[in-house]
C-alpha cells in the first residue's frame, strides 16, 4: 500500500477529451451545471478542478466542487447535467447510488484516468470487497454496461497504447494529435444493451485486429437515459503531500495490524522522481537520493533503523 506525493498539473486533465465527450453525450446542450466530487468528499481538495472545468465550458456553464453531502443533494434535485468523478482510477462510493438515479433520469457521468470506478473510497478507506468477497467497483461497473478491456498479451494491447481521434470525435471539435493519446484502459461496447449508443471518441487496433477505445461515450436508451464520458487516460489529480503520505500509511498500518495482517509492504521504498507529475515515481517515503520523506522518519522511529529495508522489501512482520 501507498500514497504518492506528485505534483498537481495547473490544466485540466485531457481537458480536450473532456469538452468533445460533454458535447458528444449532449450534443443539444448549450450551458453545462458541473459537480466534481473528490475520492474523499474533499471540496477544498476539488476546487481547482471545478475552476478548470469552469474556464473551458461554454458561456453561461457552471462548474463546482463538493463534499458528497452537497453532491448528493444536487444530483437528487435535478439541479446538475453532469457530474465528474476525478481523474484517476478512485472515486467516492457513498455518492453511488445517487449517480446511478441520476444516470437513470438522464444525467451525464464523466470518469476520466483509467479503469473507471476501480478504487472505491469511503471515508478515506479502499472498499474494494463486498462481504462476500466481490468487488465493489465491479458490481458497479457491471450496472453501468461498463466493459474493460485490459492491456497485455492476451490481446497485444500495450501499456500507454496510442489512440487516435474517430471521426465522432473531430465532429465534437477534438482536434486530433498526429502522435495519438495514450491510454492505459479500454472499452468496448460488449456489455451494452440494444437501443444503447457506443460512440467511440479515440481508437486502437488490437493483435486480433478489433477496435476497442481509450474514450468512449456510451448514450444510454432504455432504463438508463442519461450517459457515461469514460476515458482511459487523463489520470493526474496531484498526489499528498509528505505530511498526509505517513498519516495514511500509518493508520493503514495500524489498522492492518488491527485486522490480524501478518505482513504489511509499502509501495515503494525509493522514489525515482523522474517526472513531478507522474504518480508512480513518487510513491517511495525516500527521495531519489535516498533523503527521507516523513513516513521514513516516523517509520524509522516506531520500528528501528533495522527494519526499515525489511519495510521497503520484504514486508513488515507483525510484531507481538
Amino acid at each position: 500500500m501507498g500514497w504518492p506525493t506528485h505534483k498537481t498539473r495547473a490544466r485540466l486533465p485531457a481537458q480536450d477529451l473532456f469538452l468533445a465527450g460533454l458535447r458528444t453525450a449532449r450534443p443539444d446542450l448549450e450551458r453545462w451545471r458541473v459537480g466534481y466530487v473528490d475520492a474523499f468528499g474533499d471540496a477544498i481538495r476539488g476546487k481547482p478542478y471545478a475552476d478548470a472545468m469552469a474556464e473551458i465550458l461554454p458561456a453561461g456553464s457552471t462548474a463546482g466542487s463538493y463534499t458528497v453531502a452537497e453532491i448528493n443533494a444536487l444530483l437528487d434535485s435535478d439541479k446538475l447535467d453532469a457530474v465528474v468523478y476525478p481523474f484517476d482510477e478512485s472515486f467516492p462510493l457513498d455518492p453511488a447510488e445517487h449517480v446511478a438515479r441520476f444516470v437513470r433520469r438522464g444525467g451525464t457521468l464523466v470518469d476520466f484516468g483509467g479503469c473507471p470506478m476501480w478504487a472505491p473510497n469511503r471515508n478515506g478507506v479502499i472498499v474494494s470487497k463486498t462481504p462476500d468477497g466481490k468487488s465493489v467497483g465491479g458490481l458497479i461497473r457491471e450496472r453501468f454496461r461498463i466493459d474493460v478491456v485490459w492491456p497485455g498479451p492476451a490481446n497485444g494491447l500495450a501499456e500507454f497504447a496510442r489512440t487516435f481521434a474517430t471521426d465522432a470525435a473531430k465532429k465534437a471539435g477534438l482536434k486530433p494529435d498526429p502522435n495519438g493519446f495514450p491510454c492505459y484502459r479500454f472499452f468496448d461496447r460488449a456489455k451494452l444493451k440494444a437501443g444503447d449508443k457506443f460512440i467511440p471518441l479515440t481508437t486502437v487496433t488490437d493483435r486480433n485486429g478489433r477496435e476497442v477505445a481509450g474514450a468512449c461515450v456510451c448514450r444510454f436508451n432504455g432504463d438508463f437515459k442519461g450517459a457515461l464520458v469514460l476515458a482511459g487516460c487523463g489520470g493526474d489529480r496531484g498526489g499528498a503531500t509528505e505530511a498526509d503520505q505517513a498519516r495514511h500509511l500509518l493508520q493503514a498500518m495500524d489498522v492492518a495490524d488491527s485486522l490480524g495482517v501478518e505482513r504489511f509492504f509499502l509501495y515503494e521504498f525509493r522514489a525515482p522522481e523522474k517526472d513531478p507529475f507522474y504518480s508512480e515515481d513518487h510513491f517511495g517515503i525516500v527521495h531519489a537520493d535516498f533523503s527521507p520523506k516523513r513516513t521514513y522518519t516516523l517509520l524509522k522511529g516506531r520500528f528501528g533503523r533495522k527494519d526499515i529495508k525489511e519495510i521497503g522489501e520484504d514486508g513488515l512482520e507483525k510484531r507481538p
